[in-house]
């Protein structure tokens, strides 16, 4: 892969974008739909990605699309993941907005 800047790379020729996830997408080629770069990762080296599964990055680092932290899992448990992930996030927040503060308050 080449890096052409922190929006833009090629990877076999092919220029991918960052989209407004944070997902590296490709461009229109040939009037394909476009792709997520860790999915043509995935299918490179496994082939097609079966209805009803999706790519996962390991290390949840979306620039981290080296084979080795890419795996296949079902979308069920794919978007469980990642929920469950946004429920300790928000969690987190509200500690730091609201727990910590009202703690600290009470303990004077």
């Amino acid at each position: 892969m080449e890096y052409i800047s922190d929006a833009c790379l090629i990877c076999d020729g092919i220029k991918f974008y960052k989209d407004s996830q944070g997902y590296w997408l490709s461009e229109n080629i040939n009037r394909k739909v476009p792709k997520r770069l860790h999915v043509y990762m995935w299918e490179k080296h496994n082939g097609k990605v079966p209805k009803g599964y999706h790519i996962h990055h390991k290390d949840f680092n979306k620039d981290n699309n080296n084979i080795s932290n890419l795996e296949i899992m079902d979308s069920f448990c794919h978007i469980s993941l990642h929920a469950n992930m946004q429920d300790k996030e928000k969690l987190r927040q509200n500690m730091i907005e609201n727990v910590i503060p009202a703690a600290a308050e009470w303990h004077g």
